[in-house]
């Protein structure tokens, strides 16, 4: 196979392109004509996207690989139109950067799309970002002259910038066969993913490890927000398998692990633990979340992603308030929530447990203290923004015991008066 030449470097390999999956072929070629001729293109990459339903590299366009499929040393350069992965700028996509460039090797190089506007729903990552994540890469701006993009190359150094990122897709990317064979030993239904992609473990996979990579990098966003650094103790309410507990127990926090199903537990999550070099950090129970208030543990953060709407909607005050009496002092409830499905037998939860962004915003102030609120790309947002967002994210703070009642709302007060500035 004649194989193409994006990098000009006069080696050859695969390419590959990463890019937004409403995209078609004709704007993606079009999107990367400055680099590379249409019909090497065409011929020599393999496409990807976050819609991606596999882990195989695919030179067709669609279905195409997922954006966490890893690279391997075929590959020589990779292409990344903007907004193509969706994580926002922070140690989660400098992960997935040099995860990549590990996997090529020496020589390679990655291509992004930068995109100077920065707006009030979505950013995408600039060339200082990935300075201060990945101090060791090379980062040229305008690459062969083409504006609107910049590379990101190999350099001696990458392996400790990218152990030191603390993420546990790096060390997760290439160990899908053991993933796969702990998931069937734990009891995971194997489907085929052509077939039944739901129960498929490359969906879990790729599912579970996007979710903890993007949770993960709101979460970095919204405890700086709040002026909450330094090793924290915290709890995953109906956190699965344990990816996002291990993600964040990567990060240095002591995380527990709160899954229904023991299986999960006892079975899946010690390998993953393992895996991931985070077992010391990283611990599982097997309750249901109606039993928080059973726990004597404190933490400083206690998240609820995606698990509120699987229980009944008169039992979530009373787990919101046993969650606040497990926080810290200044601790933060913080909730993902797709408001606009209901939760079905599928997911876990029964088909009436849908509540609307005003009740979840009432149970939040109400049991645990002020909210403040947050977009998918971790600008914070005012309450009515959020109201039209599918995803909603929100942290609730318990006040401070050092707060008298009556600064409280003195407080409330001025930041209603002075909201904090999102983004421009």
């Amino acid at each position: 196979m004649t194989r193409a030449d994006p990098a000009g470097s006069g080696e050859t390999g695969l390419v590959a392109v990463y890019y937004p999956h409403r995209m078609d072929m004709e704007a993606t070629l079009k999107a990367l004509s400055s680099f590379v001729p249409e019909d090497p293109l065409r011929r020599d990459s393999r496409f990807f996207s976050s819609w991606g339903p596999g882990l195989e590299p695919t030179p067709d366009h669609k279905p195409c690989a997922h954006y966490l499929t890893p690279l391997d040393e075929s590959f020589r350069a990779a292409f990344v139109l903007k907004q193509s992965i969706p994580l926002p700028p922070s140690s989660a996509l400098a992960a997935v950067f040099g995860a990549m460039l590990l996997a090529m090797g020496e020589g390679a190089s990655i291509y992004v799309q930068s995109d100077k506007t920065i707006r009030r729903t979505a950013r995408w990552v600039m060339p200082e970002d990935l300075r201060a994540t990945l101090p060791s890469a090379e980062i040229e701006a305008r690459p062969g002259g083409v504006n609107g993009w910049f590379r990101i190359g190999w350099r001696k150094g990458l392996t400790e910038d990218v152990a030191g990122l603390g993420s546990i897709y790096p060390l997760l990317a290439h160990r899908f066969g053991d993933f796969h064979e702990a998931l069937i030993e734990a009891g995971h239904p194997d489907g085929d993913p052509d077939s039944d992609f739901y129960n498929s473990t490359v969906n879990t996979f790729t599912y579970s490890m996007h979710w903890a990579l993007h949770t993960s990098a709101l979460l970095e966003i919204i405890f700086r927000e709040h002026g909450m650094t330094g090793p924290m103790r915290g709890l995953d309410v109906g956190g699965s398998y344990g990816f996002l507990a291990c993600e964040m127990a990567a990060r240095g926090h002591r995380m527990t692990n709160l899954e229904m199903l023991d299986s999960r537990v006892q079975r899946f999550q010690p390998w993953l633990a393992e895996a991931s070099g985070v077992a010391n950090l990283v611990d599982g129970v097997a309750a249901r979340m109606e039993t928080l208030s059973e726990r004597d543990d404190r933490y400083d953060f206690i998240c609820f992603m995606g698990s509120l709407l699987c229980i009944d909607r008169d039992k979530v005050p009373d787990v919101l308030k046993a969650a606040t009496r497990q926080l810290e002092q200044g601790g933060l409830v913080l909730v993902r929530e797709n408001l606009l499905i209901e939760a079905t037998e599928r997911t876990g939860g029964p088909v009436e447990t849908r509540f609307t962004p005003v009740e979840l915003n009432d149970f939040l102030r109400q049991n645990v203290g002020d909210v403040s609120y947050f977009c998918h790309n971790g600008f914070e947002r005012t309450f009515s923004a959020v109201k039209s967002l599918w995803t909603v994210f929100a942290a609730a703070r318990r006040p401070a015991a050092d707060t008298p009642p009556g600064l409280r709302g003195l407080l409330k007060k001025a930041a209603s008066a002075f909201p904090r500035r999102s983004a421009p």
